[in-house]
């Protein structure tokens, strides 16, 4: 990605494609509560559908927002596996 934001992926084949887009935020990637101690801005999160045709694909623009928390309690019914 350049400075302003733009971007090229060459080579892609034909197919539905979903582009994330993820900023640095505190120090670097966002990942198991970021980086501890450290200020900045918060990371930002994004995506874009797009569909490639075998033609190039312009003017995709990602829209991007702050993440959020979320907590809760996963219920597993009796009998079925759970995740780990």
């Amino acid at each position: 990605m350049q400075q302003e934001g733009a971007f090229t992926v060459s080579g892609v084949a034909p197919g539905a494609y979903e582009i994330v887009a993820q900023t640095m935020g505190a120090g670097g990637p966002a990942a198991s509560g970021g980086a501890a101690g450290r200020s900045g801005p918060e990371p930002e999160f994004g995506s874009a559908a797009v569909t490639v045709a075998g033609e190039d694909v312009a003017g995709v623009t990602i829209v991007m927002s702050r993440g959020a928390t979320v907590s809760g309690q996963v219920v597993v019914e009796p009998g079925v596996p759970s995740f780990r």
